[in-house]
């Protein structure tokens, strides 16, 4: 009799978690469906910019969750000669326009940096690497798009490394753009309440694609490849990150404690691009420093009212950033490196839509940004590499 007992409670458990799962997975769809990922918006600046909102995904999903794989130096790589029709890799996993012809006889400029850089919102031929490509002569000079989506100077130190050492590649110039990612990694670290003393040294990883890379590895060895995760984890995530305080920065951080992170963000990249540029020599190699605009950094401005509505929920990262910029304005520590401040680039935007959020923008932004690199490095390409009315960004 208890037998049976048993096998009924066992039973009732069971097919209770399943109209449990199945109702999570409901609630989910409805949360969706009443919460859309992208915002209206977002939806009319890919439409302005010609991109494929559903392709844009899967490509992104491909290369930055399911076939992104551990990198044993700068932490995770996209995947190596990629084909999707937003995005495309070389055969060491960077973004690249498969149309482009390289002239072996032209300076080689590379571009490091994070989502921005790589563009993440942008068509290949709208991204900050191929607009300034496009106000170059080819056969004087090119580009390479080194970025990858969520790299900090933490990360690009490494990929340098590498590039600067490859053949292949042969560049002479380094451009590396960075701000957003300096902070965005810092901020995770105090959510997810790491204390490991080397990450306020060298930074920290960006844990959304590490992840599913170090999955990657594993089942890239024999493990079984399990990709379903229940819907109840799903929701519990989602709740536990709305009640749990101790994961919300505006929780975590005081304005009494704004400056000593700053400090430590500060002297993180410092330290990172003060290596960089010191490699960069010792290899022939001329490293240029941009401290990147955002719409944080804007001062000078008329806001929309989208763009007042994404300041307001990032007023602590607002803060943060102010902080930061003012103390990277203050520095003498770029005397002997070329270190070019760019933040205040975006105020000459005019008062339409351009910002997918706070630091991912439209192609007229993208432009703006190419247009004020190129003016950058005509201090340091002869006159004749540039295209006529270079600065305007078009090809």
């Amino acid at each position: 009799m208890s037998f049976k007992k048993n096998i009924f409670a066992g039973t009732t458990i069971i097919i209770s978690m399943i109209l449990l799962e199945i109702l999570a997975f409901i609630g989910l769809q409805i949360n969706e469906l009443n919460n859309p990922v992208l915002t209206d918006i977002q939806k009319e600046l890919y439409a302005r910019n010609g991109i494929d909102v559903h392709e844009r995904y899967k490509n992104m999903k491909s290369t930055h969750q399911d076939l992104v794989t551990l990198e044993p130096y700068r932490g995770y790589e996209l995947p190596k000669k990629f084909r999707g029709s937003y995005i495309s890799t070389d055969e060491y996993g960077f973004r690249c326009d498969i149309s482009q012809q390289y002239y072996d006889q032209s300076k080689k400029i590379g571009f490091f940096g994070g989502s921005t850089t790589f563009g993440v919102t942008s068509r290949v031929n709208h991204t900050i690497p191929w607009l300034v490509a496009a106000a170059l002569k080819p056969k004087l000079a090119q580009t390479y798009d080194f970025g990858v989506g969520a790299y900090s100077t933490s990360n690009e130190l490494m990929t340098f490394v590498e590039v600067s050492r490859l053949k292949y590649y042969n560049i002479k110039y380094a451009i590396f753009y960075d701000g957003v990612n300096e902070l965005a990694r810092y901020m995770e670290k105090l959510q997810d309440h790491q204390s490991n003393p080397f990450y306020e040294v060298i930074g920290y990883p960006y844990v959304t694609s590490l992840r599913p890379a170090a999955k990657n590895f594993i089942y890239s060895k024999g493990e079984p490849n399990i990709q379903y995760q229940p819907a109840l984890f799903q929701v519990w995530k989602k709740l536990e990150s709305k009640i749990n305080r101790g994961r919300n920065i505006n929780y975590i951080l005081s304005d009494d404690d704004i400056e000593s992170h700053i400090e430590i963000i500060y002297q993180i990249y410092v330290n990172n691009i003060l290596d960089i540029d010191a490699i960069a020599k010792s290899r022939g190699i001329q490293a240029i420093f941009l401290w990147q605009p955002t719409l944080l950094s804007i001062k000078n401005r008329e806001f929309t009212d989208n763009e007042k509505v994404i300041l307001k929920a990032e007023l602590i990262t607002k803060k943060l950033s102010d902080a930061l910029d003012s103390r990277i304005r203050k520095s003498n520590d770029f005397k002997d490196i070329k270190f070019f401040d760019l933040s205040d680039k975006l105020d000459e935007l005019n008062k339409e839509e351009h910002f997918y959020d706070y630091c991912h923008v439209d192609e007229t932004a993208n432009r703006l940004i190419s247009a004020s690199i190129v003016e950058v490095l005509k201090q340091f390409l002869p006159a004749d590499h540039f295209q006529p009315e270079s600065g305007k960004g078009d090809k």
